[in-house]
């Protein structure tokens, strides 16, 4: 199963358009469960994709946006609680975490880094289309769905080493800074004047 799975042709067996003209993307590394909500949702009238990691949705995310996004907590590499959260700061959209951790320890975590719903594992695929047409009233009402249109938001940029306080700390994306000493400010100086670009050994001796 690829990391897109695109949903473009309507299936001959959409009987029950109660999703009718909704945007609907699933981020779900499962590819069998995955692919059953993908069928379904498509029977009830969305449009659908299917995506397998938080990289894959925000390369989508780069030309294209969704009504709902409905996001997995164990996806590889980033988690769905920090695509929740990016996807609240970044983009007006529906959110559905659909999970098998069901503590409420886990699903206030969910909620609070901006899921509108939080629906726990194993799949019922009644509650889901439930939840989405309940959402899509909540968030929409009569109005145009986002998913019609085409927008872009960035994805988040990767933790970066930088030098702060001219140079006599070190920070690495929002973690705590590191005092240098003289020696080691001027060392990483000259690494960090340029970046990716290679410095001879006789200039770093020089500092």
């Amino acid at each position: 199963m690829s990391a897109a799975d695109s949903a473009a042709a309507p299936s001959p067996l959409a009987a029950r358009p109660e999703l009718a003209g909704l945007t609907v993307w699933v981020v779900e590394d499962d590819a069998e469960l995955r692919a059953l909500m993908l069928d379904d949702l498509r029977w009830r009238g969305a449009v659908v994709v299917g995506l397998d990691s938080a990289e894959a949705l925000y390369r989508e995310l780069a030309v294209a946006r969704c009504d709902i996004v409905i996001l997995d907590v164990g996806l590889p590499g980033e988690d769905g609680y920090r695509v929740a959260e990016h996807l609240r700061r970044a983009a007006s959209m529906g959110i559905v975490m659909l999970t098998g951790r069901g503590s409420s320890h886990e699903m206030a975590h969910g909620l609070a880094l901006g899921a509108d719903l939080y629906l726990v594992k194993p799949l019922d695929v009644e509650l889901l289309a439930a939840a989405l047409g309940s959402l899509r009233r909540r968030l929409f009402g009569d109005g145009e769905l986002a998913g019609s249109g085409v927008a872009a938001i960035a994805a988040p940029e990767a933790p970066r080493w930088a030098l702060r306080d001219d140079g006599w700390s070190l920070t690495y994306g929002q973690g705590p800074a590191l005092e240098l000493t003289t020696a080691e400010r001027g060392f990483l100086r000259a690494l960090m004047a340029e970046p990716a670009t290679p410095v001879d050994r006789e200039t770093l001796r020089g500092h």
